[in-house]
């Protein structure tokens, strides 16, 4: 799980990108160089409006 600061984003922010941005854990299952699918598809995609903190 990760810290406070992870777990809490600002206002505006997309939480998957926060959390994954500040959580030592989010990415610890890839291997070297590996690219994280969730965030490769909000860098494409953009964020959807569910996860944006109101």
């Amino acid at each position: 799980m990760g810290n406070d600061t992870a777990t809490n984003p600002p206002r505006n922010q997309c939480r998957q990108c926060w959390y994954h941005a500040y959580a030592k854990d989010a990415h610890a299952h890839l291997g070297p160089r590996e690219n994280c699918q969730p965030c490769v598809d909000h860098m494409l995609h953009g964020h959807p409006e569910n996860l944006i903190v109101k």
